[in-house]
């Protein structure tokens, strides 16, 4: 990680703070080469562009990204606020670079458009330069980044969640598979209490609990995704907008169940993301129990069940050995998937209300929580 300098802050009038264009295609950049430096003399230090680039995680939400800005595009040539003809061309453009992006045409690390840096500025500066300043720099007229980052991410994770309880379910279905196969019901194990021996319990009983478990960890899931399945676009940068936008519309458009109503709320909370992170790491604390479960009894001692060889490790010293490498695997990475929901919470303790760029960070929590738990719920 580049190391940061602490650069002297200038105090401008406030005349020239307070001015803003009234949209993109009327901005004008003079010492910045950001989209959003009309208001710099200077470029960003390039220690400072390594610190805050994000396109390394947002390549991921390239296509949701796309979907946001057709939408929004969509609704103000509808509004009347941009021109139909040039609504269309933006459209136009939009499907291209989402062509490109299927095709694994786009490089966003290109020399021209690397120095924006995360991805909506960088599908930006591309629109822009394929349909010049007077239609691309209207496409985010209403909208702030603010609004757009929330809907990236939350349709990204939208569709990480779907493909997450697809794995769920199917977990669960290969637990009642097993318990009902031939002699599960009438072969006898003993069930523990405080470690000890309690009651005897048939194997289908014992493996049925985790369906039963599971069941539960589905309905998190499905919570975290109706909380996650609220359109935020429309809130602008703090307070939404003048202009006649119809956010019904966009919500629609992008298959949201709802419209995250208040503008402060939708663009400055991710407790929805905190409720996807704990319904992760509660989902691996119910595999990591089976994992120690597993672990225990295909020990010596035990000799309750033996592992298949497919699933087994051996020793580089000792050839005798048969260890459950790949279950404590399963049993360690329950600690990695806890670690991102304490992450997240820690991130969002103390914040003021209002967006923060701290919420960058939301991309790298979600998207590494929803791959590692998915993955471990495919072994399963």
């Amino acid at each position: 990680i580049p190391y940061i300098r602490c650069l002297p802050i200038h105090i401008n009038s406030l005349k020239k703070f307070t001015h803003r264009p009234k949209n993109r295609a009327e901005a004008s950049s003079k010492g910045s080469g950001k989209l959003w430096g009309g208001r710099f003399e200077k470029d960003t230090d390039p220690n400072a562009v390594n610190w805050a680039e994000s396109l390394t995680c947002d390549e991921e939400m390239v296509t949701e990204d796309l979907w946001g800005s057709m939408a929004h595009v969509t609704m103000l040539s509808r509004q009347g606020v941009i021109e139909p003809s040039k609504g269309g061309k933006l459209m136009g453009a939009l499907l291209t670079l989402q062509n490109q992006n299927m095709a694994g045409e786009l490089d966003f690390f290109e020399p021209e458009f690397a120095n924006h840096d995360d991805v909506h500025m960088n599908m930006e500066a591309r629109l822009i330069k394929m349909t010049g300043m007077d239609i691309g720099g209207r496409m985010h007229t209403t909208r702030s980044r603010n609004d757009q980052v929330p809907v990236s991410s939350q349709l990204r994770t939208r569709n990480r969640l779907l493909e997450l309880r697809r794995n769920v379910v199917d977990a669960a279905n290969a637990f009642l598979d097993r318990a009902e196969e031939p002699g599960a019901l009438e072969q006898v194990m003993p069930g523990y209490t405080h470690f000890q021996h309690a009651q005897p319990i048939s194997v289908a009983f014992w493996i049925s609990h985790y369906a039963a478990a599971l069941s539960r960890d589905l309905s998190r899931l499905s919570h975290a995704y109706n909380s996650v399945d609220a359109n935020p676009l429309g809130g602008g940068a703090i307070s939404g907008t003048s202009f006649p936008i119809d956010r019904h519309l966009t919500t629609r458009l992008l298959g949201f169940q709802k419209v995250r109503r208040h503008a402060l709320d939708a663009t400055g909370h991710r407790d929805w993301m905190c409720e996807v992170l704990n319904a992760n790491a509660t989902l691996s604390t119910t595999f990591s129990r089976l994992a120690e479960e597993l672990i225990m009894w295909s020990s010596y001692e035990f000799r309750t069940v033996t592992l298949d060889d497919g699933f087994a490790m051996g020793s580089s010293m000792m050839p005798q050995k048969k260890n459950p490498g790949t279950i404590e695997l399963l049993r360690g990475r329950h600690g990695i998937l806890s670690g991102y929901a304490a992450a997240g919470l820690s991130m969002l303790h103390g914040l003021p209300s209002g967006y923060n760029r701290d919420f960058h960070e939301e991309k790298e929590l979600l998207f590494a929580s929803c791959t590692c738990v998915s993955l471990v719920s495919h072994f399963v």
